[in-house]
């Protein structure tokens, strides 16, 4: 199963997520439960790094998989962050309600 946790502040603003483990939905390379959510996550990192410019504090394993991504805190208050991260959250939360054997999502 793959899961996703998304870490909320204080405030209740996203600050972070960790996205983990293989979905066992179909083969490597056959896996749309898998592919859904890494596209989610690696095109949600784009936009943060490479589009609005945000500092991540990133553990990526590819191995097991596991990937932890932490926003800097002067970053997290910024709308466009919260924007996409949500975007992120929403996606996520459709592939775990159509296939709850295989993804799941949680907030912390």
């Amino acid at each position: 199963m793959t899961d996703a946790t998304f870490i909320k502040g204080p405030d209740g603003k996203y600050i972070g997520f960790i996205v983990e483990g293989h979905s066992g939905y179909a083969e490597a390379g056959y896996d749309i439960v898998c592919s859904s959510i890494s596209t989610i996550m690696q095109a949600t990192l784009h936009g943060l790094e490479n589009i609005i410019g945000v500092e991540l504090n990133k553990v990526e394993n590819y191995r097991e998989p596991y990937t932890m991504v932490m926003i800097k805190d002067n970053e997290a208050n910024r709308s466009d962050v919260q924007l996409l991260l949500k975007i992120m959250y929403d996606v996520i939360e459709s592939v775990a309600d159509q296939y709850p054997r295989f993804a799941s999502l949680t907030n912390v």
